[in-house]
């Protein structure tokens, strides 16, 4: 069951990843929105900000780090939760992450049920 068009919008350069990711989302009750590249993520962000309820993004892409997306992301002005699925995270990384208003980090691999309670969690806010 659909929560009205609510979204969740994961940004991954690894196409493996944004299947199980796409299986995720529709297990949380939302619509997946999947880029593979951070400019693509920036563009679907644009035109879909309103109905996006959580942002999850990798933090090492091509051309733009995890870090660096959430930052265009704020510049639009809505603040959207914003979680980063990562294999490794230092403590700069999570020091880092508090000025950018990043809600968590999320392990990579990941186990689906995992993420699954952590998406519903993190998008509790905006889906009300």
């Amino acid at each position: 069951m659909e929560k009205l068009d609510l979204k969740v919008l994961w940004i991954d350069n690894e196409i493996d990843l944004l299947d199980i990711a796409k299986n995720i989302i529709i297990n949380c009750g939302y619509i997946p929105l999947l880029a593979n590249s951070p400019e693509e993520g920036i563009k679907i962000f644009k035109e879909e900000m309103p109905n996006i309820v959580l942002v999850l993004s990798d933090y090492m892409m091509p051309g733009m780090n995890g870090f660096e997306l959430r930052n265009e992301t704020l510049s639009f002005g809505m603040a959207i939760p914003f979680g980063i699925v990562s294999a490794y995270v230092t403590k700069q990384m999570a020091l880092d992450a508090l000025s950018l208003k990043i809600c968590g980090f999320f392990d990579k691999p990941f186990k689906s049920e995992q993420m699954i309670e952590l998406i519903k969690k993190e998008s509790e806010s905006r889906a009300l």
